[in-house]
């Protein structure tokens, strides 16, 4: 046992993921409740979807424009991505 370390429980799977696939499991972020997505499940907007909306926005004229839209700090423009409304690239061909 590992000094100042609390013992493993050992009714806990050692690979939950594992453990109840096909039982319930659905990912690692709704086992430990913290809502996170796997980067390889995320899903973004096509190219030319992102293209066009930022097109349409008409103020956004840099990549540092662009990077300040994403965070949230461009004057006059909410924040540009939620968690909520991730899409995955399929289109990068325009």
């Amino acid at each position: 046992m590992l000094t100042g370390k609390k013992p493993y429980p050992i009714w806990l799977a050692a690979h939950p993921d594992q453990k109840y696939k096909g039982k319930g499991w659905k990912s690692w972020g709704h086992f430990l409740g913290t809502g996170t997505i796997q980067a390889q499940k995320k899903i973004f907007c096509s190219f030319s979807y992102c293209r066009n909306h930022l097109r349409s926005l008409k103020v956004l004229k840099s990549g540092h424009d662009f990077q300040k839209y994403r965070k949230g700090t461009f004057a006059g423009l909410p924040k540009a991505l939620k968690k909520t409304h991730l899409i995955l690239m399929k289109d990068i061909k325009n």
